[in-house]
């Protein structure tokens, strides 16, 4: 951004430097206008100062007011130490551009009012500055300024920097396709969606038996499962409704045996017979009860 120090005499146009600065700050930046440069650290020589502050800057403005050519105890420009004197007399030398601001009808200095290396400074065009309509006057300044930089290559490229590249990720950009084929590119978001029905397949497959999804669950992206091991604990219970109806088959005849032996036996072992054959009753029932799914008891 471009870089703008504001040269000034405080008892002349103190107050009105301080509300255009303000201005300018809003149009340039904060940190890109510069005002009182000679707030210098104690024991450094304030001439080495101003030229670094002004190695920098790419505008002077000297705001010249109606006391700006009177000498008195804040400056006087015959004196080789005066600071509006060496402000200007730098940027001159070192080809800064430096644009004058009359203030309320101020006129330009003739060159026989200013010092020697300040000549040149008396055939700069001037901008004017009426404090009594500060806010169009503030506006048009700031057009004049900007105009100046558009019209210096220099300032022009540093007022509009050329927009930087942007670096897209890698795994957002589709991969080239070759010429001549039909290939639908997909976007993003669709790879991620098949890919996490993928992996919820995947994971059906290989848990197919640890958990059982009780009936009245809504968690989303769960039905596919929910059938799938439904239907294969029904295959289970379908292989052993056979093997139960079996085992109740020999059970029950084995127990017919033992109630029609006393008859065949001529009634010998009595006791023991009908024995084993509560034995065998009290066994069965208490297998049904295991065996019964629960709810149907």
């Amino acid at each position: 951004m471009v870089q703008i120090v504001v040269s000034y005499r405080r008892n002349d146009t103190k107050w009105l430097t301080h509300r255009i600065c303000e201005h300018l700050e809003n149009r340039f930046g904060v940190g890109n206008v510069f005002l009182d440069i000679d707030n210098i650290p104690i024991g450094h020589d304030y001439r080495d100062h101003i030229r670094q502050t002004l190695d920098s800057c790419d505008i002077l403005v000297a705001i010249v007011g109606p006391k700006w050519l009177e000498r008195d105890d804040s400056g006087d420009l015959d004196n080789d130490a005066d600071w509006v004197r060496l402000e200007i007399s730098t940027a001159l030398t070192r080809k800064i551009p430096v644009v004058p601001l009359l203030i309320d009808g101020t006129k330009m200095p003739k060159v026989k009012q200013l010092p020697e290396e300040l000549s040149e400074f008396a055939y700069k065009q001037a901008g004017t500055f009426n404090s009594e309509d500060f806010k169009n006057q503030i506006a048009r300044f700031v057009g004049l300024l900007d105009k100046l930089i558009q019209t210096e290559p220099t300032l022009r490229a540093k007022s509009n920097p050329e927009p930087q590249p942007n670096r897209l990720d890698e795994r957002t950009q589709p991969a080239a396709v070759p010429a001549g084929e039909n290939t639908e590119l997909i976007k993003l978001p669709e790879v991620k969606k098949q890919v996490a029905s993928n992996q919820v397949s995947d994971l059906a497959m290989s848990r197919e038996f640890e958990s059982v999804t009780l009936p009245g669950s809504e968690e989303p992206g769960n039905a596919e499962i929910r059938d799938f091991e439904d239907s294969s604990f029904e295959s289970f219970e379908t292989r052993d409704g056979r093997r139960i109806r079996t085992i109740r088959f020999f059970w029950i005849a084995g127990l017919l045996l033992l109630s029609i032996f006393p008859v065949i036996g001529h009634g010998q072992n009595n006791n023991i017979i009908f024995a084993l054959w509560l034995a065998g009753v009290a066994a069965w029932v208490i297998w049904e009860i295991r065996t019964r799914p629960s709810g149907n008891l």
